[in-house]
């Protein structure tokens, strides 16, 4: 899908075997980098790393922010199996 698409995907900290399978057939920049909110000092210097850690704040707002996504775009996804 990100590459249908042509975009990056923020994906669980924890999802090693995806970040190395993506790294071994070189498609690494389809992999954003955390995002500052969920360092735990937003402030202070922050890293490149991969994956965000799997809170539960940080599930409710990325469910949230899909949900809002997809409601208001969902005339535009044109193949439903994506959604699944």
């Amino acid at each position: 899908m990100m590459m249908w698409y042509n975009c990056r995907a923020n994906i669980e900290a924890t999802r090693l075997s995806m970040k190395t399978w993506l790294q071994s057939n070189k498609m690494l920049n389809y992999l954003m980098a955390r995002p500052k909110a969920t360092y735990p000092d937003p402030n202070g210097k922050h890293s490149n790393a991969i994956g965000t850690p799997a809170t539960p704040a940080v599930i409710s707002h990325q469910t949230d922010l899909i949900r809002d996504f997809i409601d208001d775009y969902c005339s535009e996804i044109w193949f439903p199996e994506f959604l699944d």
